[in-house]
């Protein structure tokens, strides 16, 4: 572990000062391993790795300096926040701390984390502020952030992704698929399972390989679908924009240039779309 000050050259000349730590583990797990990690504020990274070790190395910063926050930052490399119960290994959860007590640890500070666990793991990551990326598990991987983009990549299983603001990333998973964004693009990839995908404010683009429901939203964005090869009952809306269909289609009701209904391949799965604004396609 270490702890040092760094000067940090402003553009109009003024320095600041910004603290610095860290610490690292290695914890054995036997089976199937599962990962909780959180932090207030800090980014977050999880990748698959050789062995049934999960190591972790943690950075630990601070823009403010003077007052305790270099004692705090001791204070959490001494006694850091990782915790192991059986296959389970927590980060970020400080033993013996009610919620009063971790708040005065975090204060102003942030905790970034990189962990690489065992292919045959289970992820749940959240950030208050901060990137969260999951790469190479088998999952399912729940994954959230305040404020910062979220990608997940070759999951095994269910995948969810969740931000306050920024945009999501996914590819190549085996299972279903929940994304939602306040504000950001949406982009999910040879996902082999249902899909729901809600943003705000952004585009939305799907790639299915296995056939299951599909429920796409967006407040202000288009919306771009590639099909898996079975059947849907097709309902696509927008407020302003074109919508084109370029699967057999056998439409029903009314035609509305802003609203259609109808049956893709003989119809199955629901293949829910809308958008305020934007053109929606359908492949």
């Amino acid at each position: 572990m270490s702890l040092k000050w760094i000067s940090l050259s402003l553009a109009a000349g003024a320095c600041a000062f910004a603290a610095e730590g860290s610490f690292d583990r290695t914890l054995t797990v036997s089976g199937p391993a599962q990962l909780e990690v959180r932090s207030g504020s800090g980014r977050i990274s999880v990748r698959s790795g050789s062995g049934s070790a999960v190591r972790v190395h943690a950075t630990i910063r601070s823009s403010d300096y003077g007052g305790d926050v270099e004692r705090r930052i001791r204070e959490i490399e001494s006694a850091p926040p990782v915790e192991q119960i059986g296959s389970t290994v927590r980060l970020g959860y400080f033993k013996n701390q009610d919620e009063t007590e971790r708040r005065r640890l975090e204060r102003n500070i942030s905790i970034s984390y990189d962990v690489e666990v065992p292919e045959q793991c289970r992820v749940k990551a959240q950030t208050g502020s901060g990137s969260v990326s999951v790469e190479g598990v088998q999952g399912p991987v729940s994954a959230d952030s305040g404020s910062g983009s979220v990608t997940l990549l070759r999951i095994g299983g269910e995948a969810r992704a969740h931000t306050g603001s920024g945009s999501i990333t996914i590819d190549a998973i085996k299972g279903g698929v929940e994304a939602e964004t306040g504000s950001g693009s949406i982009r999910a990839v040879a996902v082999a399972g249902p899909i729901v995908a809600r943003t705000g404010s952004g585009s939305i683009q799907l790639d299915q390989t296995a056939p299951g429901k599909v429920r796409a939203e967006s407040g202000s964005g288009g919306l771009n679908v590639k099909l898996a090869d079975a059947g849907y009952d097709l309902h696509a809306s927008t407020g302003s924009g074109k919508i084109t269909v370029d699967a057999p289609l056998t439409l029903s009701g009314s035609i509305d240039k802003h609203n259609v209904r109808g049956k893709v391949r003989n119809g199955g799965y629901p293949l829910d779309l809308s958008t305020g604004s934007g053109g929606i396609q359908v492949r």
